[in-house]
């Protein structure tokens, strides 16, 4: 008669580190993820703002006449804005090149002529502000719109 062997109930030794290194690597990889997708969230976050800075600028100017350029062509105000898109004040242009520390975003707004009666209003949005334009994310918007009365 052969007598079997009990085997005792329970992980082995190597069991127990061969879950454990499967666990770590998956861990690992999922915190690796993390700062690449929040990363990712807030540049969709400020691509946003963005948009909505661009289009009140556009709207202001043209239905409202906020912001009012000089009526020759080929002018641009540059502004200050902050984390919500309020204007916080206009700026020059050599405070638009190096940066500015107190703004979270910087907008151009440029009026040229495009056509015998329309003028081309273009609206650039960058940002990090205090960062050199060199270093900024920037993105364009523009529309035609007549000429200010």
């Amino acid at each position: 008669m052969t007598t079997k062997r009990l085997r005792s109930r329970g992980f082995t030794l190597v069991e127990v580190f061969l879950s454990l290194g499967v666990l770590t690597t998956a861990a690992a990889g999922l915190l690796a993820a993390l700062p690449v997708a929040l990363k990712n969230g807030a540049d969709a976050a400020r691509t946003g703002t963005a948009g909505m800075i661009a289009e009140s600028l556009l709207a202001d100017f043209s239905a409202f006449g906020k912001l009012r350029l000089a009526a020759d062509a080929d002018t641009t105000e540059f502004l200050a804005l902050d984390d919500d898109g309020k204007i916080l004040r206009a700026v020059g242009a050599d405070i638009f090149a190096v940066g500015d520390a107190t703004a979270s975003f910087l907008a151009s707004l440029r009026r040229e002529p495009a056509r015998s009666s329309l003028f081309a209003l273009t609206v650039t949005v960058e940002w990090p502000a205090a960062a050199p334009a060199s270093h900024r994310q920037r993105r364009h918007f523009g529309t035609l719109l007549p000429p200010c009365p």
